[in-house]
């Protein structure tokens, strides 16, 4: 009766001592999980320069008076959306980054591919049940959005290593989270159309200024884009002529909108600034450092190239 009674409580023990084991790992695999997602939302503010162009839109779709309760909801959806497109491109990348851009989260070994991929699920999940909650439509444009990220970074496409196939993919996207801000809205009108065309024409300037300095990786890696295909000055020359493209475009289409004068005078300056900033990679086309940092410019451009649409909403 003894020796059954300590069997018993031996087994008791093991038991409890079990399971405080594996709430521990449990505890681990969250915090493992958790400090993951921050060092992927860290690692691609990138991700802002849609949610800004998203609420931009939304502002002119409802001429600066939002629902903020629909604002809510679609700004974190797109953030989320955006987020778990580039962890996805991520994960497909790990190899060029290796050799682009070793300090990466998913390249230099501090997230898992296990975690990375939990992060994907969750991003994309959640954003479109939220998206869903707006409207039916703008759920509809964020599964376009998905399944273009889809094409972008998965191997049997895999658009970003074809030309042209990137460069469409990556405009169609920037042009569809600027649609979806006038869906969202409930209103399409021909400024909408304009700044979804401007997000498109711009995230090709920062898409190819980011080729030119992967070129020594995508050439090792047999990637073919575009100043692979042409030649890095030729893509510079390109990349500077799409700003100041942008400026006659919106001069032109200036008086079918309803955005006041300023708009055409901060357009310029933007398109002058930009492509002066560019024009002077022609002498440092070799310099993957000097290109990086145009194209942080450039991202804050994008930022300057939103804000212009809004002031230009403003009765003056």
């Amino acid at each position: 009766m003894r020796s059954s009674f300590y069997e018993s409580a031996r087994s008791s023990v093991r038991l409890r001592g079990h399971g405080s084991t594996s709430k521990s790992s449990r505890r681990v695999s969250i915090s493992n999980f958790a400090e993951s997602f921050s060092r992927l939302v860290v690692s691609e503010t990138r991700v802002l320069i849609f949610v800004w162009a998203l609420f931009a839109a939304y502002l002119i779709a409802s001429d600066l008076h939002p629902n903020f309760s629909t604002l809510a909801l679609l700004l974190p959806s797109g953030y989320l959306l955006t987020l778990g497109i580039y962890v996805l491109n991520d994960l497909m990348d790990v190899e060029e980054d290796t050799i682009n851009s070793p300090s990466r989260p998913l390249a230099s070994g501090l997230v898992s591919r296990k975690d990375a991929t939990h992060v994907f699920l969750l991003c994309i999940g959640s954003s479109l049940i939220m998206s869903y909650i707006v409207s039916l439509a703008t759920f509809a444009l964020f599964a376009i959005s998905f399944f273009l990220g889809i094409s972008y970074s998965l191997p049997r496409v895999q658009a970003k290593k074809r030309f042209p196939h990137k460069l469409i993919v990556a405009a169609c996207g920037a042009a569809i989270a600027s649609l979806t801000g006038g869906v969202a809205a409930e209103n399409l009108n021909v400024t909408i159309f304009f700044a979804a065309i401007a997000f498109a024409l711009f995230a090709l300037v920062t898409l190819l200024l980011g080729d030119i300095a992967d070129m020594r990786g995508d050439t090792a890696l047999q990637v073919k884009s575009f100043p692979v295909v042409v030649g890095v000055k030729r893509t510079i020359v390109f990349v500077t002529a799409i700003p100041l493209s942008l400026s006659g475009l919106g001069v032109f289409l200036f008086r079918f909108t309803d955005l006041n004068a300023m708009f055409p005078l901060l357009l310029i300056a933007l398109s002058c600034y930009s492509s002066i900033t560019i024009t002077g990679l022609i002498s440092h086309d070799d310099d993957p450092g000097i290109c990086r940092k145009v194209k942080s410019r450039m991202r804050i451009m994008h930022f300057v190239l939103q804000l212009a649409f809004i002031i230009g909403l403003i009765p003056l």
